[in-house]
């Protein structure tokens, strides 16, 4: 690095040899520095995701995130002087103030991406009409969720048949209202648009709290399951947030550790969870709010 606006970026397996060659001229590049001094350093277990690390910093959004960073550094760490610039100084190996850059971003469904599936103010609606106490179906619809989330049962029908908590409303009148809620539903747009532009630079996937048909819903229903290279529903694993085990799959099927990712939730319960495994995560209230949020972990100004 020459000055505090050049950068080159790039990858070994020695870096102190690498830095001896690149101050003795032995290294061709696109760019020719006077002098150069190490500011940021990643490490990886392989050549494989090494390069590939390397592509990524070599984009804008690495080189924001690289930036940020070092400004960081210059206001929170030592500084030394370095000719006519201020830089930190690292040491030859991995500096724990310099974490893994994001290489995946981990969205819930319900909230983030589909707005408008919300059955509690159409139970309230019921129960208000049949003369009842407005919350009396609550605790029925948290049993129907709690079992359809994890393949309890399949169908309202089955549902009916196990539930041990007092119905008061007919198959009829719950099946009509399951099917309001989902003509209300639509997907946000400037999250399907703001996921395209992530998936150029970060592995994205779907882990959400869903019953049955979650697949089919993205490929036929929604047109967006080509947005996800994961999509997990608790459904299909039987097991739902905030259990840890379920963030772990998810994981394991990016193939990436938990300090690499970040995981947004509209329920804070499973956001704390996913930050107690060592993943970044970020409490979804509404779309700017969310991309906002998002800038500051990736290091970026814009997408």
């Amino acid at each position: 690095m020459r000055n505090r606006q050049k950068f080159y970026v790039g990858s070994t397996d020695d870096i102190n040899q690498r830095l001896k060659q690149h101050k003795s001229k032995h290294v061709q590049t696109k760019k020719s520095f006077d002098q150069i001094e190490l500011v940021y350093l990643e490490a990886c277990r392989n050549k494989t995701d090494a390069r590939r690390r390397e592509l990524q910093l070599k984009t804008g959004f690495g080189r924001g995130y690289i930036k940020r960073r070092i400004e960081e550094d210059l206001k929170n760490a030592g500084m030394v002087q370095w000719q006519n610039s201020t830089f930190p100084r690292l040491r030859h190996g991995f500096d724990s103030r310099y974490p893994l850059m994001i290489k995946g971003i981990i969205f819930d469904f319900g909230g983030p991406i589909l707005d408008g599936y919300h059955t509690k103010p159409l139970f309230e609606q019921k129960a208000l009409h049949k003369g009842l106490e407005k919350d009396i179906f609550q605790p029925l619809i948290k049993d129907y969720f709690s079992g359809a989330h994890i393949a309890g049962y399949k169908t309202a029908e089955e549902f009916f048949a196990k539930t041990k908590i007092p119905l008061l409303i007919t198959i009829e009148e719950f099946n009509d209202i399951m099917a309001e809620s989902h003509r209300r539903m639509f997907i946000r747009p400037e999250m399907v648009e703001l996921i395209l532009k992530l998936k150029k630079n970060y592995k994205i996937a779907l882990l959400s709290n869903y019953h049955a048909g979650l697949h089919e819903q993205l490929k036929e229903v929604f047109k967006i399951y080509h947005l996800f290279d994961v999509v997990i529903s608790s459904h299909d694993i039987k097991i739902a947030k905030p259990d840890n085990r379920a963030y772990q799959i998810v994981l394991d099927k990016l193939g990436l550790q938990a300090n690499e990712t970040l995981f947004t939730d509209d329920k804070e319960e499973n956001v704390e969870a996913a930050r107690g495994m060592g993943i970044k995560g970020i409490v979804f209230q509404n779309s700017k709010q969310f991309m906002a949020e998002l800038k500051t972990h990736l290091g970026v100004s814009d997408f």
